[in-house]
């Protein structure tokens, strides 16, 4: 990995994981329609010390 390079995270079985990107968000961006969006995560009551 180098200084300016895009990476990918996620969790994987408790396990924090960066991998080199193979998309830009401007690709993935441009490919958004309204048919592909999901809704407001934030639905149904707070379950610990978040408010909204």
């Amino acid at each position: 990995m180098q200084v300016g390079q895009r990476l990918e995270l996620r969790v994987e079985v408790g396990r924090l994981v960066l991998e080199l990107a193979s998309e830009s968000l401007d690709d993935l961006l441009a490919v958004m329609t309204p048919e592909n969006q999901h809704g407001p995560g934030l639905n149904g009551p707070a379950m610990g010390a978040e408010v909204w």
